[in-house]
């Protein structure tokens, strides 16, 4: 565990380390953590350069906590975390019970061969996102900006607590379903004042909606595009979140599919619903307050703003 750096139970500070290179167990010996592993981990990891390591999970970082955490929370700032392969999680994952600071970080580039191409949060992972420069992430499967899954995972990405009226951008992410941000099976993510540009997925150009909750305010969603329905946000059956106060522009849904080549339809014109939004099936309840939806398309479909 740890290709590059292994660190349990204690509280290092990593100041302007370049981490690079490294694997983190192989196909016969799944492991985690390409670049760093910790578990239990409540230091400080800012100013790092953590680029092209490779593990099953975790391809930058793997984090992890038994449970609450025994001191401080963990900090991550200002690294540039970029090129890493993972199969879940390329960039960063992060499990267990614990709210770390994520602040002015780069996440860039990053490749996960199946969720999370950014990062991957998970049992409990709740950190605070502030400043920080989410692009050009790839997800096969989900979530190719960040996959947020599980019961108490509720990540804030901007809005209150330390840094989070810093401004995270997430661009030109791409994955199957949510570019931006998936989130399922009871997460409880908030996201506010972001920027959501150029992100694109089969379903859910920008986000993903697949657990009952989440608040999305004051965000602005432009030009991002699903090859199907829901060009900003998709928000299948019996789930409800709350929109509140965004700029939905420039969207797309029905966009000519999967100009990398990983959407089923690649090549092809799409047929989509909601050039920014789609909400559809038995039980979906959405909270839709005090938006603006403008210029936005919905190809050889239904609902340009809205659907």
């Amino acid at each position: 565990m740890g290709g590059g750096i292994s660190c349990w139970e204690s509280s290092p500070a990593f100041f302007a380390n370049v981490v690079s290179g490294n694997v983190g167990g192989d196909s016969l010996t799944p492991g985690q953590g390409g670049g760093f592993y910790l578990y239990d981990f409540g230091g400080i990891l800012a100013g790092n350069q953590v680029m092209g390591n490779r593990s099953p999970s975790g391809g930058g970082v793997y984090f992890v906590t038994s449970g609450s955490p025994p001191g401080p929370e963990a900090d991550f700032s200002l690294n540039r975390i970029a090129g890493n392969t993972a199969r879940l999680g390329a960039g960063l994952f992060l499990h267990g019970d614990h709210a770390p600071s994520l602040l002015m970080n780069t996440i860039r580039d990053n490749v996960a061969d199946s969720l999370g191409g950014g990062l991957f949060l998970s049992g409990g992972s709740s950190p605070v996102l502030g400043g920080n420069n989410i692009m050009r992430n790839v997800a096969t499967g989900a979530g190719g900006g960040a996959y947020v899954s599980g019961p108490g995972t509720d990540p804030a990405f901007g809005g209150s607590g330390m840094g989070g009226g810093l401004t995270n951008t997430f661009q030109a992410n791409e994955a199957l379903l949510g570019g931006a941000i998936c989130y399922t099976d009871q997460a409880n993510p908030t996201g506010a004042h972001g920027m959501y540009y150029g992100n694109e997925a089969l379903r859910g150009g920008a986000i993903y909606c697949d657990a009952p909750a989440g608040t999305f305010e004051e965000n602005t969603f432009d030009w991002n595009k699903a090859w199907q329905n829901g060009g900003a946000i998709f928000v299948p059956q019996g789930m409800s979140p709350v929109l509140r106060r965004n700029t939905f522009t420039r969207n797309i849904g029905g966009a000519w599919a999967g100009a990398k080549g990983r959407s089923p339809e690649a090549g092809k014109a799409g047929n989509g619903n909601g050039g920014a939004l789609y909400v559809g099936g038995d039980g979906a309840n959405p909270l839709i307050t005090q938006n603006l939806f403008q210029w936005n398309v919905s190809h050889t479909g239904h609902g340009g703003g809205p659907s």
